[in-house]
């Protein structure tokens, strides 16, 4: 039980993206529509955090290309680490930028090498990078990948990551992601996932949940918030904090997957 921000955008919506952080900073400390699901046993997100980012910067006689991983087993909110990453994002031009918040599932480790996302290499020049709410099969996954030294180690989440890189190796990565998320998930499969090559860097948010109630519907539902100058995908408890002004809002459908790519030479 997690809450997700993905962002594609330019330097242009920097103060979108930092309303839309603060609306997911408030979603962590007290998620309304977590305590109603769980009839008040959960009501935040506070067993860490992690953030990705990869941007380019064209602006420079050399363009130059650098990316981020930040991971915490602090609470998003007591962290403060908005002016950090607003601090990362004002040296881009054009970027991609993952935040995830989590409520660790029941049973699961809760440590800093258990927050998201997490990366998994594709190649000696591409990296997959994962983050993931809802839960999947995992003895399922940890016995088909023979990775059970690993159970107390890493969520369900990491396992996904793992299967999606190994499946793409034949079906492609697109595919993967779905083939994992039709055969593996067991409440929801709402991801942001990137991955990184050698001259783009590709965003992919999907959602597929298997409604049991209005307040699971409600709670796993996501939406795209968009403008001139870039598009987030958000969980649902990260809208009703947001003031929405002049952006387009779209609910994304249950199975939906979508992506978008920055690109440099």
């Amino acid at each position: 039980m997690c809450r997700i921000v993905a962002i594609k955008a330019t330097s242009k919506a920097l103060d979108r993206v930092e309303k839309l952080l603060t609306s997911l900073e408030r979603a962590s400390a007290y998620d309304p529509f977590l305590a109603s699901l769980t009839k008040g046993k959960l009501n935040s997100h506070s067993d860490g955090w992690g953030v990705f980012v990869i941007g380019v910067n064209r602006c420079h006689v050399k363009q130059y290309i650098s990316s981020h991983l930040m991971k915490s087993n602090k609470p998003f909110a007591s962290s403060k680490p908005i002016n950090t990453i607003m601090d990362l994002l004002s040296d881009y031009e054009e970027f991609i930028l993952i935040v995830h918040v989590r409520a660790a599932g029941r049973n699961e480790p809760k440590s800093i090498i258990a927050a998201h996302p997490f990366i998994v290499p594709i190649s000696t020049k591409e990296l997959y990078v994962f983050c993931h709410n809802g839960s999947v099969n995992k003895s399922m996954l940890v016995k088909e990948l023979k990775m059970e030294d690993l159970v107390g180690i890493y969520p369900d989440s990491y396992f996904s990551a793992v299967k999606i890189v190994k499946e793409a190796y034949n079906i492609g990565l697109e595919e993967a992601i779905r083939k994992v998320m039709n055969e593996y998930t067991r409440t929801a499969f709402n991801t942001a996932s990137v991955h990184l090559g050698t001259n783009q860097a590709v965003l992919y948010v999907t959602t597929y949940y298997k409604k049991r109630s209005e307040d699971f519907a409600r709670y796993y539902s996501t939406y795209l918030i968009k403008w001139k100058e870039g598009i987030a995908y958000v969980s649902s408890t990260v809208l009703s904090y947001y003031d929405v002004t002049d952006e387009s809002v779209e609910a994304m459908s249950n199975g939906d997957l979508r992506k978008w790519r920055i690109i440099w030479s």
